[in-house]
């Protein structure tokens, strides 16, 4: 697994006009996602900054960035990782609820031949999916599958919402998809769901595809009542998630 400071260098690498403070957030932020930055952790620039041998200048611009992306939260002006209660997490399912809906809709009348094939691939993924896979790769695909939705909706503010509750919704996908008691029964819904939704979507049925993203949706609700509420993030540490690209 690299270092923190070899994954600043490999974004600065890909693409040498990145600032170095969006280096530093891209980190950051993937840290949090997958909870090796636990909800509560005090961020200290002083510490970042030496861990990412960078200057404090750009991690005080990255967690500026987290803020407002609702990552990072300050308490007395001093950052800390955004916690997750379930009655947070009840406000994000509300919400995806509303406007998952209503993207699916649109995406059925518009949804171009190469996205088909990108859910098609993304939904065999998830039939192929099995247990002793490391589960932060399954919230990815999950991602993914919804992303093309957004996309081939073509409703800008749609897709400035989703992009809004994204990165929480990712963190949740990450936390509950790793702290869920009945993994195989989440891996067969979610394929069952994703299925009915990719099939709506494939013979363009509107009323049909909405309904359906709004039933995979609802199923965040469910999912929430059963997750643990005080879990040991120290699991987390230990995951590789080098894999993952923010």
């Amino acid at each position: 697994m690299p270092s923190p400071r070899e994954y600043i260098q490999k974004v600065l690498d890909r693409n040498p006009f990145t600032p170095l403070w969006q280096a530093v957030f891209s980190y950051l932020k993937r840290e949090i996602i997958t909870l090796k930055l636990p909800p509560g952790e005090k961020l200290m620039e002083s510490r970042i900054a030496l861990e990412l041998e960078v200057s404090r200048s750009p991690v005080r611009r990255a967690v500026e960035q987290l803020v407002m992306e609702g990552l990072v939260e300050t308490h007395d002006g001093k950052p800390q990782v955004s916690t997750i209660t379930k009655k947070d997490l009840q406000h994000l399912a509300f919400a995806r609820f509303e406007i998952d809906g209503e993207s699916a809709g649109l995406a059925a009348k518009r949804i171009m031949k190469e996205d088909l094939s990108a859910m098609e691939n993304l939904l065999g993924q998830f039939e192929t999916f099995h247990g002793e896979e490391p589960f932060y790769r399954f919230a990815i695909i999950d991602d993914k599958f919804h992303a093309i939705i957004y996309k081939s909706c073509g409703n800008p503010y749609l897709q400035s919402m989703y992009a809004v509750i994204r990165p929480s919704l990712l963190r949740y996908r990450y936390y509950s998809m790793t702290v869920y008691p009945d993994k195989e029964d989440m891996l067969r819904n979610t394929y069952v769901c994703h299925g009915a939704i990719f099939h709506a979507l494939k013979n363009h049925l509107s009323h049909c595809a909405k309904v359906e993203a709004q039933q995979d949706a609802s199923r965040m609700a469910e999912t929430i009542a059963v997750i643990p509420n005080m879990v040991n993030y120290d699991i987390f540490k230990t995951l590789d998630n080098s894999a993952i690209d923010l």
